[in-house]
């Protein structure tokens, strides 16, 4: 998640850029708000943190927005997301 993170900035300039690559900004935008979830997940998981069921509901109202098809492109990250997030309810 970090990796994707950190090349968010020269992807995004890539893509303001050039013509071609206009089109994926969205795409760009949407991987950084994932990597950003999954590094909170990430970090609660490995602290055996939880989450409360509105911060739950919140990350998987963005996780299912994430997951929609955008310019037939669907970002793979979501669904690792998912088993995260569902790793972060409190028992």
């Amino acid at each position: 998640f970090n990796r994707l993170q950190n090349n968010t900035s020269d992807a995004l300039a890539l893509s303001e850029n050039s013509y071609q690559l206009k089109a994926i900004k969205p795409v760009i935008q949407e991987v950084d708000k994932l990597s950003s979830i999954g590094l909170r997940l990430t970090d609660l998981v490995a602290r055996q943190g939880t989450l409360d069921d509105n911060e739950i509901a919140s990350i998987q109202s963005e996780l299912d927005n994430a997951a929609k098809i955008q310019d037939e492109v669907v970002i793979a990250a979501v669904y690792p997301l998912e088993t995260l997030l569902r790793a972060t309810r409190n028992q």
